[in-house]
């Protein structure tokens, strides 16, 4: 073929493709990742309207990364709600808000975020369970004081559950009526009244318990796991029980999987069946102590006493790596995707970007090239959070939030709602001084200076002297300057620097 008739068969070519119907369009974008469909939404307006109407394949996509609300499952645009999460993703780099919640007399053992209606449950060593209105930064409910150390709590829209060492579950009711939006920020729970359920199941003290759509897990001592059916918030149908060799200190709910760590042995089974699909056994050096997984339960992430946080493909041969080496022990584990927040028995809470390091350790060579580096080509790896003193105890990210509780006795709440925000304020700044710092450099190359320093002119003498000369020399007249100050005296009074008297207020002229 030659090259003049090149460029129109590539042209008909390219039509041919934007002529091709929706449905094999849709076939073709199905192969695609999200992040190349936004790159090909923007080669063509009907591919993008294409991209934006196909609901279904979003949702698929939100929901293999993050669980929805339960508000979010119908009548929404699925397109929207997935480019506005991965916006929020950018907030993680900026600036947070910090505050500080008091109220418990004792160590603060577990902690649990419902970020979407603004409300915060804590569990501590002073037998309590706490809820806490985030927005205010108080606490709206105090339950009666357990028989023991409440050692884990759930919380979603519809139900509050405590797990205690006295092997009871406590379980309240939301106090949302019935005429009020499923998606009302106004719901909230009473704890000070008795709990809607106790059940006493299991025969040791309750180490975990997970909430899901369809049930209440709960792994204890006792070398259990026990799962309870969902029909209400009053009524919860025990159902399968399985056993362990040792006791079990987490287990977490994650897609089709349900995943417990038990001593030094982690387990990933069906939730359907309960049959095991994956055993992992001495991962660590000692017992696994926290877990997470990701939300569609391809990626299991660890940690244990020695410091190690190690992640595990699900779907490969010899999935397991080291993620991340603390200096002490890890103590909890809680994950959005991309972000792992760790808690460790330093008091050190950190934000662990899984994407990045994966794409690092990936294109390095040696771990130890990326691990001491805060940023990379990839983005940021990992932030390192101002924790309160004592170990934390317990950790929990949810959209733009984070909460940690430690032996201080002390809520901490780190927010990056505004954090996008307040980046593109500091830019816009910078910005701006530097357009100042660059006239005002302009403005002294090319006008008089007011120092009256002979040394500075190649003449001597004053600065009207100079200019006499310098008109004599070149034989043209000097630029429309401003008038010549010779001295401060002749500066108007106004702009003269007035002593500030005792007492008063200063304020900056500078917005900046």
């Amino acid at each position: 073929m030659d090259g003049k008739s090149s460029p129109s068969r590539c042209f008909d070519d390219e039509r041919n493709i934007q002529l091709l119907p929706e449905a094999v369009l849709l076939h073709i974008f199905s192969n695609l990742n999200p992040r190349d469909l936004f790159v090909v939404g923007t080669c063509s307006k009907a591919w993008y309207k294409c991209i934006t109407r196909e609901n279904k394949m979003w949702k698929a996509w939100y929901k293999d990364r993050w669980k929805p609300a339960s508000c979010d499952v119908d009548g929404i645009l699925w397109f929207t709600k997935f480019s506005s999460k991965m916006d929020k993703l950018g907030s993680w780099a900026g600036r947070y808000n910090m505050d500080s919640l008091y109220g418990h007399a004792q160590g603060v053992r577990s902690c649990k975020l419902l970020n979407s209606c603004g409300l915060l449950l804590t569990g501590s060593l002073d037998r309590t369970v706490r809820l806490w209105d985030l927005s205010a930064g108080v606490a709206i409910s105090t339950s009666k004081p357990h028989g023991g150390t409440v050692r884990c709590v759930a919380l979603d829209e519809d139900m509050a559950v405590s797990g205690c060492v006295d092997k009871t579950l406590r379980v309240w009711a939301s106090n949302l009526s019935e005429g009020d939006d499923a998606c009302s920020t106004s719901r909230s729970f009473d704890l000070s009244s008795p709990p809607s359920l106790s059940i006493k199941e299991h025969t040791g003290p309750i180490s975990s318990i997970c909430l899901s759509d369809q049930a209440l897990y709960s792994g204890s001592w006792d070398c259990t796991v026990r799962c309870y059916s969902r029909h209400s918030s009053d009524f919860l149908h025990l159902g399968a029980v399985y056993q362990y060799n040792d006791w079990v200190n987490a287990v977490v709910s994650r897609g089709k999987h349900l995943l417990v760590a038990a001593g030094s042995e982690v387990f990933c089974q069906d939730l359907g069946t309960g049959q095991v699909v994956r055993k992992f056994m001495d991962l660590h050096q000692s017992g696994v102590q926290s877990l997470e997984g990701s939300q569609n339960s391809k990626i299991l992430y660890t940690a244990a006493g020695e410091g190690l946080v190690m992640a595990h493909d699900l779907r490969m041969k010899n999935p397991s790596r080291i993620l991340w080496h603390h200096n002490s022990g890890v103590l909890a584990l809680s994950f959005e995707d991309p972000w792992l927040a760790t808690a460790a028995s330093d008091g050190s809470v950190t934000l662990v970007n899984t994407e990045a390091n994966h794409r690092a350790s990936s294109s390095s060579s040696s771990c130890s090239s990326w691990h001491a580096t805060r940023r990379s080509s990839v983005g940021i790896i990992y932030r390192q959070l101002h924790s309160p003193a004592g170990p934390a105890y317990c950790v929990d990210i949810a959209d733009q939030r984070v909460v940690c509780g430690s032996e201080s006795q002390t809520v901490r709440v780190w927010d990056f709602t505004h954090a996008k925000a307040r980046a593109q304020q500091a830019a816009l700044s910078k910005q701006s001084r530097g357009s100042r710092g660059h006239s005002r450099q302009r403005f002294s190359h090319g006008s008089v200076q007011s120092n009256d320093h002979s040394s500075h002119y190649p003449f001597g003498g004053s600065v009207s002297a100079n200019l006499d000369r310098q008109q004599a020399l070149l034989g043209t007249s000097p630029p429309n300057l401003p008038p010549v100050i010779e001295s401060m005296s002749e500066y108007p009074r106004a702009t003269r620097a007035q002593p500030v008297r005792k007492g008063a207020r200063k304020y900056r002229s500078d917005p900046f």
